[in-house]
């Protein structure tokens, strides 16, 4: 949203945005109307099969040894909302220092799991999902784990109108988005509309 903003991206300024995470919006809220929070999904500990390392919490990735991917926070939402979970957990720099790969996406980190790269790592429990016969999850007992998708119109936008239908499509779309993995956010599919 950030390189638009600034210019980077050719198409001009978008009507709506659904981010990943609320920090996403909060970076831009002065162009967007208020958000709607949509649904959330957890950031997980992903690890092979059978947990071979035994991996019980944020602190067992920093064992010597333990092999770790993390999203690249510069690139992706789970690349912040990680470093923003280690943090608030003070264990970045331990954990850190067993980070062998860092991906650009939150899709690129399971893989890295299922093809026994790494030992573990930190994911959206949605990402999980699609692989999971090939690899358990580790609940993280921390606030900071969780994302959250909120809906906002800009105030820019001359289609408002239809952006705000395009929002009762989403609101009416409660069994896709728990099909996929997220918890529901709005109490039905009726829910206010951003203006």
């Amino acid at each position: 949203m950030r390189a638009i903003v600034d210019g980077e991206q050719a198409g001009g300024f978008p009507d709506t945005y659904m981010a990943c995470d609320v920090y996403y919006l909060q970076t831009v809220e002065e162009m967007f109307q208020d958000a709607v929070n949509v649904s959330d999904t957890e950031v997980v500990i992903a690890v092979p099969k059978g947990n071979p390392k035994n991996v019980e919490s944020l602190q067992d990735l920093t064992a010597p040894g333990m092999k770790v991917s993390l999203g690249q926070p510069d690139q992706c939402t789970i690349g912040v909302l990680t470093r923003q979970l280690l943090e608030s957990e003070n264990l970045y720099d331990a954990v850190m220092a067993n980070v062998v790969t860092q991906t650009p996406s939150s899709a690129m980190l399971v893989p890295t799991v299922v093809t026994g790269s790494v030992d573990a790592t930190l994911a959206f429990k949605t990402d999980t999902l699609a692989e999971s016969d090939k690899l358990d999850i580790v609940e993280i007992e921390s606030a900071a784990a969780k994302a959250v998708q909120p809906f906002s119109i800009a105030r820019s936008s001359e289609q408002k109108h239809l952006a705000r239908r395009l929002y009762r499509a989403i609101a009416a779309s409660r069994d896709k988005f728990e099909t996929a993995g997220f918890h529901w956010r709005l109490d039905d599919g009726s829910g206010q509309a951003p203006q």
